[in-house]
């Protein structure tokens, strides 16, 4: 079957939400193409499942309006295809991508939701809000829908904490891979583009950001709890074919209780503080 808004793309809010487990949308007979979707006709979108796992036969990338995917786990595509992050380029006026399980603000959750992996391209216009349990990993330019000269509102990031991560320090002597487990909290920022006018970064440990071109750092780079200080800083603002580029401290809040490491200018001679 079909979910089709009634009242058109102008106008219409669908919203798809298991309260108590998972949600499945399966691709209908026949699917091929994305004109072919089950789901259509929507100003806003909305997959929630915060106590289990939204699964969809392929990363829905796109609505007018607002676009919402909050579960405790994510499952895209099938058979030997399912990917478990955000890989596909997404546009909205504002989309919100939460690997959380149940509210954001429970630090004390017995079964905590993963990390958040985002490697695809996102364009909005008001918000962009990346939240997770654990870790928040964004690889990819984070501009206006609109195209260059404007910026989105607000990119809002924050890593919980809870739980842990297993991650690949090496290989032993036979060439099998070596695991380190870690505590998590961590948000990392890869961008090329970082269209923002402001930020609002929460993180339980480390926070580290790196882009090609002109950042305005304007707002809050905190831990948790209120103003707070992260663990670790990094800021890397850096070109890739040795052009200028400008970091501007604007205002707001910025610290760090163990360090702060700031790097620009051109990829060859960046100075470092």
């Amino acid at each position: 079957g079909s979910v089709v808004g009634a009242g058109g793309g102008d106008s219409t809010a669908i919203r798809l939400e298991s309260e108590a487990g998972n949600l499945a949308v399966a691709a209908p007979t026949g699917w091929s193409t994305s004109a072919d979707d089950p789901i259509r006709g929507y100003q806003d979108l909305a997959f929630v499942a915060t106590e289990g796992t939204v699964s969809l036969f392929r990363q829905i990338a796109g609505a007018p309006g607002t676009l919402e995917y909050r579960a405790a786990g994510f499952q895209f595509g099938s058979g030997d295809s399912v990917v478990t992050g955000f890989e596909q380029d997404m546009t909205a006026d504002t989309l919100i991508l939460h690997a959380v399980r149940g509210a954001v603000s429970d630090l004390a959750k017995a079964d905590p939701a993963g990390s958040l992996f985002v490697e695809a391209d996102l364009f909005a216009a008001t918000r962009v809000e990346l939240y997770a349990d654990g870790n928040v990993l964004l690889i990819g330019d984070v501009t206006h829908r609109d195209g260059a000269g404007s910026e989105i509102g607000t990119l809002a990031m924050r890593a919980n904490g809870l739980g842990t991560v297993s991650i690949q320090t090496g290989v032993d002597g036979s060439g099998n891979p070596v695991f380190e487990t870690r505590s998590s909290g961590d948000l990392n920022i890869n961008a090329g583009v970082l269209a923002v006018d402001a930020f609002a970064l929460q993180a339980a440990g480390d926070v580290a950001l790196a882009a090609n071109t002109d950042v305005t750092i304007d707002g809050t780079i905190s831990a948790l709890n209120g103003l707070d200080p992260v663990r670790n800083l990094s800021i890397d603002v850096r070109s890739d074919d040795g052009s200028p580029v400008l970091l501007d401290f604007a205002r707001g809040v910025v610290s760090a209780t163990d360090s702060v490491t700031i790097v620009w200018g051109p990829e060859s001679d960046a100075p470092e503080e």
